[in-house]
């Protein structure tokens, strides 16, 4: 069983092996075991490729464990667990290997779907024996460590901190036909590994945020990073306050998601577009534009503790949400507009208000001219208490006012934005997946069939003196290069899911901004209807005694 995206695609899968792009088949499994023996004699990038491996590989398998052809494409990891996704052994696969046999178009291709197996799962399983209670209690070790992980990552982030950044907007003319807008941006607390400043502000302009989403991009390709909002769409919008005032509560949204990540929150340019007191582009050509923006896996190893945690269940879920998110944002955003139009009708109730106090102002002074006929020595009393009750009707509308004026606060202030913010974390999520689709690629597939080549040729070699030593050399130099860069795209392409599982493991902490905006919700709508009840109420005991006779 698969998930697909929008399109049909699977995202995240875990399936079995695939026909290799070049065709290699069971008709070179004596070239493989020949080629095997080969890649695992006398090389330091040997030992390299198996320390990211699991241990007693058997031999007649591949340098990473798996029974297939080192030629093929295979998933990093064997869904042995999964028998549903092991009868579809021919079917293609998407960019996690999972079967996709309704797909328009031909699958993503996976970084790790398309490299050599590194777990060995074609055990035998036989009833008893003391290997299978070995992986018995190695897998339940490895579960165990799993669900720590996890425990640990999401203790991390918290959506429903409260936010540490405040902005408010300094416009700022220059000359007559251009407007730049500056933000003040205020800290509540002190930044940790920062100098302490007395004001705990500084002065950003929109370029600066952009400048700051792109370094994160650039470091962070694999992690949530939220979204802005635009700096305009038509020109004539600079000046739209409502527009303005949406791109300062974009701006304010970003840069608290961002305090908010256990990751980002840490970075020391964040750290930097938040305290330095200077303009930030001063501080930019001071030094040149020269920071490291290398992304977050340089120099990094995979360890072998996460390999062996990792469940083949672990990519369904992933699955489930890349599968799912499309039609979550479009679920959420309904939600969001109905919210939003429960404050549009306040605020047209709050106007129909107004009106109707202006009219019953005016039916005050009329009623006396339409009722002039004197009954009780020379005034009527009828109208004065008509009148007077009138007045009450008045005051209460006017109070009810006050509380939808109230209500509206509430839902502009505090609800709608926790309606809303879960947006932006769904779509930052929705854009981590395409930047994986679209930058976690790598060639190993073809580094392996070029492995291959080589080394049949380096046998071919073997016991020919005509044969060039120079070309022999060249040949082992290029084995030696090849290996190395399948253990360096290897390493990464286990840093890159690490790093999306600790996204995904965060991202659960969220499902509680979902019951809080809710909670908020029902309590907001309960107090304001509990309150026009009890406004309703009083003003009905008030006018109980109006005159609906004339008792002569």
């Amino acid at each position: 069983m698969s998930v697909h995206d929008s399109n049909e695609h699977d995202i995240w899968a875990s399936g079995n092996e695939t026909k290799s792009p070049w065709g290699a088949n069971e008709s070179n499994e004596a070239n493989h075991k020949t080629t095997t023996t080969a890649l695992n004699q006398n090389s330091n990038v040997s030992s390299t490729l198996n320390s990211l491996t699991i241990d007693n590989e058997n031999p007649g398998h591949s340098i990473f464990g798996s029974s297939s052809p080192v030629g093929s494409e295979t998933n990093i990891f064997k869904d042995s667990l999964d028998e549903q996704q092991q009868e579809n052994d021919s079917e293609e696969q998407g960019v996690w290997g999972g079967s996709n046999k309704s797909a328009k178009f031909p699958p993503f291709s996976d970084p790790l779907t398309a490299t050599l197996n590194i777990f060995d799962d074609n055990i035998t399983r036989g009833e008893g024996s003391s290997e299978v209670n070995n992986i018995e209690t190695e897998q339940q070790t490895n579960n165990e460590e799993l669900e720590e992980w996890i425990k640990a990552a999401r203790k991390r982030y918290n959506p429903l901190l409260s936010d540490i950044v405040s902005i408010e907007e300094i416009p700022e003319r220059e000359g007559l036909l251009f407007k730049h807008i500056n933000y003040k941006l205020v800290l509540s607390i002190e930044l940790p590994d920062t100098e302490p400043s007395d004001s705990k502000s500084v002065v950003r302009r929109y370029s600066d945020f952009d400048w700051l989403q792109e370094v994160l991009l650039k470091r962070y390709p694999f992690r949530m990073i939220p979204e802005l909002p635009p700096k305009k769409i038509k020109t004539s919008q600079n000046l739209d306050p409502t527009f303005l005032k949406k791109r300062q509560h974009g701006l304010y949204t970003f840069i608290n998601l961002i305090m908010k990540h256990p990751i980002l929150k840490e970075d020391d340019l964040v750290l930097t577009f938040l305290t330095v007191p200077t303009d930030l582009s001063t501080w930019r050509k001071q030094l040149n534009n020269k920071f490291d923006t290398v992304d977050e896996f340089h120099n990094k190893r995979i360890t072998k503790t996460f390999i062996k945690m990792w469940k083949p269940e672990l990519s369904i879920h992933l699955n489930d949400v890349a599968g799912s998110i499309d039609r979550t944002i479009e679920t959420w955003n309904k939600v969001n507009i109905i919210v939003q139009r429960s404050q549009r009708r306040l605020q047209q109730k709050i106007h129909e208000n107004k009106i109707m106090t202006n009219l019953l102002n005016d039916l005050q002074g009329e009623t006396s001219k339409m009722y002039p006929i004197d009954i009780d020595e020379g005034n009527n009393r009828t109208v004065l208490d008509i009148n007077n009750n009138l007045s009450i009707i008045n005051k209460h509308i006017s109070d009810l006012n006050i509380l939808n004026d109230e209500e509206i606060a509430k839902l502009s202030q505090e609800l709608i934005p926790k309606f809303a913010i879960y947006i932006d974390i769904l779509v930052s999520l929705k854009n981590m997946f395409e930047r994986y689709r679209i930058m976690a690629t790598n060639n190993i597939p073809q580094l392996q069939r070029h492995i291959e080549i080589d080394m049949e040729r380096l046998e071919s070699m073997k016991g020919k003196p005509d044969s060039s030593g120079t070309e022999y050399d060249r040949l082992r130099l290029s084995v030696k290069k090849d290996r190395a860069s399948i253990v360096q795209q290897l390493n990464r392409s286990w840093l890159i899911r690490q790093c999306i599982f600790f996204e995904f493991a965060i991202f659960q902490e969220t499902q509680f901004l979902i019951s809080n905006a809710f909670k908020d919700w029902t309590r907001l709508n309960s107090s304001t209807t509990e309150l026009n009840m009890n406004a309703w109420e009083k003003v009905t005991g008030l006018i109980e005694n109006m005159a609906l006779s004339n008792n002569l």
